[in-house]
């Protein structure tokens, strides 16, 4: 399956308010190189942070698995999968830095901070854990104090949160970009809108991502104020934020927006999950050849 990688000049550049459909009339063919074949069930993400791939897992022993690009083999594994002390619930998401990580484990609706020694890969809680109610969905951190949380929630499209978890605010609305939305209660669009985040730290602008939409929601302190948004098509993307741009995996080559788009690549192969390192144009991915391959794709 050949799949479309849209580059879209997003967090940085700024757009007219007038829709307009976006289309990439020209595409260059990128061609994906497989690293080693993963014993993974079903990828969920795959992050870098310096010469190591960190790839989570749904229904492994282990959630996360670390692969090294230049020993060019898994060298560990973290997060077992259980329910005792020191185990995960899939599924989690995971934060890396140097020396920490925050571990949201959703459906244990609790996250908690760690140290995190790069060397041996080993994880020390840090802090206090963080109990979330039922009703959260994804969260993602701002700041050291501060997260967005998204959900089913009656009266507001995100939360933002404490570090111990307390809600200091309300904001956000689902989107109506169609007439027949507009009388869907809260509940019903929280299903279908499901979120995914990226963070441009210095613009302090939120990207979010669901099943059909991209936005950019603009950050002030404790509130988030809606600034640009893309109607994707067909209603199934991939989606990964850096400092410089959002990068949306998809069939479709046109799109609704306010936006630039910058670049179309045609991979060569079917993408589970991607991140991208712009240092050396490259984005790294979990893809299915037919089996589940860590592998490499030059952009």
């Amino acid at each position: 399956m050949k799949i479309q990688l849209l580059a879209l000049a997003l967090l940085l550049v700024g757009c007219s308010e007038s829709q307009k459909r976006v289309s990439f009339s020209e595409s260059t063919t990128a061609k994906s190189t497989i690293f080693t074949e993963a014993i993974i069930s079903i990828p969920m993400d795959i992050k870098k942070r310096g010469d190591i791939l960190y790839v989570s897992d749904f229904n492994g022993d282990s959630l996360l698995y670390c692969y090294s690009l230049s020993k060019e083999r898994f060298v560990n594994k973290m997060l077992p999968q259980g329910q005792g002390p020191g185990e995960f619930l899939s599924p989690v998401e995971f934060f890396i830095s140097d020396s920490s990580v925050f571990i949201h484990n959703r459906w244990h609706f609790t996250a908690q901070n760690y140290t995190f020694n790069a060397n041996d890969f080993s994880i020390r809680p840090q802090g206090e854990l963080i109990n979330l109610p039922m009703n959260f969905d994804r969260i993602y951190p701002l700041s050291e104090s501060r997260f967005v949380a998204s959900g089913v929630f009656d009266d507001c499209r995100f939360l933002i949160l404490d570090n111990k978890g307390n809600v200091i605010s309300k904001c956000g609305s689902f989107p109506n970009y169609q007439s027949e939305e507009e009388a869907v209660p809260n509940t019903a669009k929280a299903m279908f809108h499901q979120s995914q985040f990226g963070y441009h730290t210095a613009r302090k602008r939120l990207a979010c991502a669901t099943s059909n939409l991209l936005e950019l929601w603009d950050y002030a302190p404790d509130t988030l104020t809606l600034h640009k948004w893309l109607l994707l098509a067909p209603y199934h993307d991939l989606f990964e934020s850096t400092p410089d741009g959002v990068y949306v995996e998809s069939d479709n080559q046109d799109a609704e927006l306010g936006a630039r788009g910058i670049a179309v690549s045609v991979i060569d192969t079917q993408v589970q999950c991607f991140c991208v390192d712009e240092t050396d144009t490259t984005f790294y991915c979990v893809m299915a050849a037919p089996d589940h391959c860590i592998g490499v794709v030059s952009i």
